[in-house]
């Protein structure tokens, strides 16, 4: 069971450090899929052997910095795009005011009319 457990962390230290090498590559596809890979092993790896918990520790923080360099990625494809509705609605907010002023002008219309 002890061989299982080493087996599985080291294919996911194996795996976080070439999620590691793909993410600073830009191959973030990639490091995506490897950090499944890693996700997996942890799983399988699990234990409270102190010296596995350490390996578990090492494994956990490469994943993390993993997952640091993929979202720094993706913020600038979404960034604009979540800019430039805002900008649209900015512009449309303004020409309401100008619907606003004739609404009020055929409401004092029927006003009239009864009188």
């Amino acid at each position: 069971m002890n061989e299982v457990i080493k087996t599985a962390l080291a294919e996911a230290l194996t795996a976080a450090e070439e999620a590691q090498t793909a993410a600073q590559a830009g191959n973030f596809d990639e490091a995506r899929t490897l950090l499944e890979v890693v996700e997996a092993g942890l799983t399988a790896g699990e234990t409270r052997n102190p010296a596995l918990v350490n390996r578990r520790l090492k494994i956990i923080r490469i994943q993390a910095s993993v997952e640091a360099l993929l979202p720094a990625a993706e913020e600038p494809a979404t960034e604009p795009a979540v800019e430039a509705p805002a900008q649209a609605d900015a512009e449309p907010v303004q020409q309401p005011e100008v619907d606003a002023a004739p609404a009020a002008e055929p409401t004092q219309e029927p006003e009239a009319a009864p009188v």
